[in-house]
C-alpha cells in the first residue's frame, strides 16, 4: 500500500485587502456656478482619530498556523485543522465607524509546488468557542460590548472568478467579525479563529499546500 503522507499549510500565505476608512466621515464636491469646485469635508466629531486599520494573521498565543498533516491512508481521514484559535483578526477602529460594521473573508484554492489543487470551498471556519471567538477582545482582555466573531461555521462558496495566479476565488457565507452598531465602539480589538479543511480523501496529492486568505471591512459610515 502506498503509503505516502500529504502535508498541507497555509502558513506564510496571509493577505490583506480592502478600502481602509480614512478620518473624514464623508467628502463630496460643492460646484458654484461656472466656477471651480469647493471642496467640503465633514469630519465625525471632535474626536476624530484618524483611519480604521486591520489585519489577519498568526494568533500570538498559538504555535504556527499550519494545518496538521493529513495521511488519507489512515482509515476514516478526511480533514484537516489549524490549532484552535491560530488566526488573529487584528482591528483598530476610528471613531467614525460606529453605526456599524462587518469583516468578511475570502480565499483561493490551495495549490503545492507541483501544481497540485485543493479547493478553497473544502476550506471553512468554525464558529463559536473555542475554534471561534464569541466576543471581540481588547488586547488588555476586555469584552468589546456589540462586536462578535462567526455565531456559526462560515463555509466558502465560488465566486467564479480567480485571482492573478489562476487560482479560483471562494467567498465566506457570513462575516467573521461585525458590529451590531447599538454601541459605540472605538480602539483596538480582536477576534480569533480556526481554519479547517473537510472533504479530503486519497485523491489529494502529496505536497506542501498554501492559499490566500483576503479580509475586507464594510463599514455604514456616513
Amino acid at each position: 500500500m502506498n503509503m505516502k503522507r500529504k502535508f498541507i499549510g497555509i502558513a506564510g500565505a496571509m493577505a490583506l485587502a480592502g478600502t481602509l476608512m480614512v478620518g473624514s466621515a464623508s467628502a463630496q464636491d460643492v460646484s458654484t456656478s461656472g466656477s471651480a469646485n469647493v471642496s467640503l469635508t465633514v469630519l465625525c466629531g471632535d474626536d476624530n482619530a484618524g483611519t480604521t486599520t486591520y489585519s489577519i494573521g498568526q494568533n500570538p498565543g498559538a504555535s504556527s498556523t499550519v494545518f496538521s498533516e493529513f495521511d488519507p491512508s489512515v482509515e476514516g481521514a478526511s480533514s484537516s485543522t489549524t490549532e484552535q484559535g491560530a488566526l488573529r483578526l487584528s482591528m483598530d477602529i476610528a471613531p467614525c465607524e460606529e453605526a456599524g460594521w462587518s469583516f468578511s473573508a475570502s480565499i483561493t484554492d490551495f495549490t503545492s509546488e507541483e501544481n497540485a489543487t485543493i479547493p478553497g470551498g473544502k476550506f471553512s471556519l468554525p464558529g463559536g468557542e473555542p475554534n471561534a471567538s464569541e466576543n471581540a477582545m481588547t488586547p488588555g482582555g476586555d469584552v468589546v460590548p456589540g462586536v462578535a466573531g462567526p455565531a456559526a461555521n462560515i463555509t466558502f462558496n465560488s465566486t467564479n472568478t480567480t485571482d492573478t495566479e489562476g487560482r479560483t476565488i471562494w467567498s465566506g457565507s457570513a462575516p467573521i467579525a461585525s458590529h451590531d452598531g447599538t454601541t459605540p465602539v472605538r480602539g483596538e480589538m480582536y477576534v480569533d479563529l480556526t481554519g479547517m479543511l473537510t472533504g479530503l480523501d486519497n485523491t489529494v496529492e502529496p505536497g506542501t499546500y498554501t492559499a490566500e486568505i483576503t479580509v475586507t471591512f464594510s463599514g455604514d459610515n456616513p
